[in-house]
């Protein structure tokens, strides 16, 4: 998700507060694609170049010969970024599968 953070434009990656949903499908060959998203920030998906940064993402494996989904909450807060992957268990409902905090620079 670093790689995704360091596509989006740069002025306001600074100043977004909120939560981003985005879902993407990565193909077998790791290629993703943004199917959707909801943007619960104060700057516009367009200003941040959203769905072009998120498809230009690398960093995807899919061990899959068929493409795979990943539904992933962004958390932009005043000195942090939090990232989860979210999804469902065997045991669980809808859950958190991983997530990782990186400070603002």
């Amino acid at each position: 998700m670093v790689d995704l953070l360091k596509k989006l434009e740069t002025r306001n990656l600074k100043k977004i507060r909120g939560e981003l949903f985005i879902q993407v499908m990565v193909d077998p060959k790791g290629k993703p694609c943004c199917i959707s998203l909801n943007n619960q920030t104060n700057i516009t998906s367009r200003q941040l170049n959203l769905v072009n940064a998120v498809n230009a993402m690398n960093g995807w494996t899919n061990t899959k010969s068929a493409n795979i989904c990943a539904i992933v909450k962004l958390i932009f807060t005043d000195d942090k970024y939090i990232v989860m992957r979210l999804g469902y268990t065997s045991r669980s409902k809808f859950t958190v599968l991983d997530s990782t905090e990186l400070k603002k620079q």
